[in-house]
């Protein structure tokens, strides 16, 4: 025999005896795939020295937590409805008056704001709020 092939059967021959005395007779036998995985296998669990765990104590009934009734929804703000065009008195640079005495502050062009923030349109002598 070749120097090589000697080396590769006793090579063999101690792999083959290494794997026949690594098992154990209370594992299940191993096949040689086993070798590979990345965990052992796991031997079964022992009723004798398995860790005892007590029981969990009855549940405890209690009284539901009565529920708040739900808080109303709020009111929402009612929708602006345009007036109707008011006549203006006196117009300056910084805006318009009208008769009761209520001030348009200009903006740019022919809009501008009353009092309560409302856009209002001016229309030659009229102004009319949206």
């Amino acid at each position: 025999m070749h120097s090589a092939s000697l080396i590769v059967s006793a090579l063999s021959a101690f792999v083959l005896a290494a794997c026949a005395l690594d098992q154990h007779p209370a594992l299940p036998p191993r096949h040689p795939i086993d070798f590979y995985r990345t965990q052992p296998p796991q031997a079964p669990p022992n009723p004798e020295t398995a860790a005892v765990v007590p029981p969990l104590p009855p549940l405890r009934r209690t009284e539901p937590v009565p529920r708040q009734p739900a808080a109303p929804p709020a009111a929402a703000p009612a929708p602006a409805v345009p007036t109707g065009p008011r006549p203006l008195t006196a117009c300056d640079p910084g805006g318009c008056w009208n008769p009761d005495g209520s001030r348009y502050n200009g903006g740019t062009g022919n809009s501008f704001l009353d009092r309560g923030g409302r856009l209002c349109q001016r229309n030659g002598a009229w102004m009319q709020c949206f």
